[in-house]
């Protein structure tokens, strides 16, 4: 079920339900909470939207020869971010005023260096094969078909020939 029609239906059941303002406020405090730990709890997927371009640029540094992803302290240091998924990618949670995105890292650091994310129509693919590694030169664009035949052994890494 889509958060926006578990809302819907929850909106429904406050209007039925012959509550106080102050238990509306308390209903309605235990579901957000309970719908930031559904979106928390979502899958992860390295495909999906990426922020912002400029958004980025302004709170993150890109290092093109590791591969690494800084946020930008008030303090004018800087920390690395991002967690290694079970999958062996590594995502980062950036959180805007209205939106939360849980986004591989490999994506981030095409579009930070690119200035633009990939095609919708194109994959990024890690060319050592090392999902952690997200340094502009272990990253290169291909197709599903392409990525897939990497992934299953028809193509080796160095060649991306379909």
């Amino acid at each position: 079920m889509k958060i926006s029609d578990l809302l819907k239906s929850i909106a429904a059941e406050i209007d039925d339900a012959e509550l106080s303002p102050v238990e509306q406020r308390q209903y309605t405090a235990r579901i957000k909470a309970e719908i930031a730990r559904l979106r928390l709890s979502r899958p992860f997927s390295s495909a999906g939207p990426i922020p912002d371009i400029d958004l980025l640029k302004r709170r993150y540094i890109y290092d093109p020869a590791t591969g690494k992803i800084f946020l930008r302290l008030a303090s004018g240091g800087c920390r690395e971010i991002g967690e290694k998924h079970r999958t062996g990618y590594v995502r980062l949670d950036i959180k805007t005023a209205s939106q939360r995105y849980r986004v591989a890292a490999h994506r981030v650091a095409w579009t930070m260096h690119h200035g633009a994310p990939p095609p919708n129509d194109m994959m990024i693919d890690h060319i050592d094969g090392n999902r952690a590694n997200n340094a502009i030169s272990n990253l290169r664009l291909a197709t599903p078909k392409q990525n897939a035949h990497v992934l299953i052994g028809l193509s080796p890494r160095r060649s991306l020939a379909a």
